[in-house]
């Protein structure tokens, strides 16, 4: 509601004022769905933090109250995981393309004050040919290939993910 409200403030140049034309003004707002999300996907194109927050900016002007944070896929894994921080290491694009714990709190705050809900998806049990790259021992081959996926048989699988998810 405050947005659209916003967007009825209009500045006028001449007067160096704010005013809402046509007013008095009745609004009738609500979404047409509940859920208006957007995919980002850094795990393939890492966007710098402050590219993220203008895109929750636009997000916000456009009332969409999701974002969908695809972190982490079989291309890369830019997360620092505090737990696991070899994951990033080896399997980030560049040490400069990469996403601490406190870059992803900020995020999620930002998203907060705007009224959006970050949504962290770490692609589990496949696509995961980056946690190969540093944890071979949670791979099904020794080459991950084709397979693409955690090896579910094994503890150091269940052991790694839940350091991920803990962080």
């Amino acid at each position: 509601g405050l947005e659209t409200l916003a967007q009825l403030v209009v500045f006028d140049f001449n007067s160096a004022s704010y005013s809402v034309p046509h007013t008095p003004v009745q609004i009738d707002d609500s979404p047409r769905f509940p859920h208006r999300e957007v995919l980002m996907d850094s795990a393939r194109h890492w966007l710098p933090v402050p590219v993220i927050r203008q895109l929750l900016g636009a997000m916000a002007i456009n009332k969409f109250n999701t974002l969908h944070w695809h972190l982490v896929d079989l291309q890369s894994f830019p997360f620092i995981a505090p737990r696991a921080p070899e994951l990033a290491r080896a399997a980030a694009f560049s040490a400069q393309e990469r996403y601490t714990l406190s870059d992803v709190k900020a995020v999620v705050a930002s998203a907060a004050d705007l009224g959006i809900r970050v949504v962290v998806e770490v692609d589990v049990p496949g696509h995961t040919l980056s946690f190969c790259r540093s944890h071979p021992e949670v791979c099904p081959t020794p080459s991950c290939g084709e397979q693409n996926a955690l090896a579910p048989d094994r503890n150091a699988t269940f052991e790694l993910v839940g350091k991920i998810f803990a962080d």
